[in-house]
């Protein structure tokens, strides 16, 4: 793929398939208590990627790393799933709203950065578990010992979020099954990968987009969306 040739609608694209991507997998993970690791490793990856040289960086430079959300990006005006795309849409205004407030703290910017900064051991030593043939999801049953490995991550990247956006005057507030959400290890990923959606929503706003945005473009940033996924 070559990046030069992404227009700025197909950049939004990109960045509003990865919130997309992230607040399905947030919803997994409060419901059923797994995500596929495919889907949810570039995510947590691009909270790492502090100096990209274009958009497609951020996520490895892969478009397949986004193909959960690009398809679920390319479907939202499909009649049968009308219901899904609502309830995933009102997430996203969500994260935008949040992202919004978050661009105005430089000081709390200033604390994230230097803290994700120094967990980049961590985010190092998760990918080349990730990268192991065994590796395919998060689950219950002998999939939670495997889970562990991961635990370091997303509890440092939680305690981030906790300290910084969970102080912000907007908050999300996630529903799901109380098995999983009472359980720190899922109430952890939950959290990583909220982080990873206000990510995508701050090269959201950096491309130019807007909640309005959502609106007004939708059905070119679709279409774009569905040209990506054949590429």
């Amino acid at each position: 793929m070559n990046q030069a040739t992404l227009s700025q609608t197909q950049q939004l694209s990109v960045a509003l398939a990865a919130m997309y991507q992230a607040v399905d997998c947030v919803i997994d993970i409060a419901h059923q208590g797994q995500s596929e690791i495919h889907d949810t490793r570039p995510l947590i990856d691009s909270l790492f990627c502090f100096e990209p040289e274009q958009t497609m960086d951020i996520y490895g430079n892969r478009l397949e790393h986004l193909h959960r959300g690009l398809k679920l990006l390319s479907s939202l005006s499909k009649p049968e799933d009308q219901k899904r795309a609502n309830k995933l849409t009102r997430f996203i205004v969500n994260i935008v709203s949040i992202e919004k407030q978050l661009s105005k703290q430089p000081q709390m910017l200033s604390v994230i950065h230097s803290r994700l900064n120094h967990m980049q051991f961590h985010q190092q030593h998760f990918s080349l578990l990730h990268d192991k043939p065994d590796a395919t999801h998060f689950s219950e049953g002998d999939q939670l010992g495997q889970a562990n490995d991961y635990n370091a991550l997303y509890k440092s990247l939680a305690g981030l979020y906790q300290d910084t956006i969970s102080t912000l005057q907007f908050r999300i507030q996630v529903t799901g099954n109380m098995q999983y959400l009472s359980q720190s290890q899922y109430a952890d990923q939950i959290r990583a990968l909220l982080f990873s959606g206000i990510r995508a929503a701050m090269l959201w706003r950096q491309l130019g987009g807007s909640r309005w945005q959502l609106i007004v473009k939708r059905r070119v940033i679709e279409s774009d969306a569905q040209r990506l996924l054949m590429q």
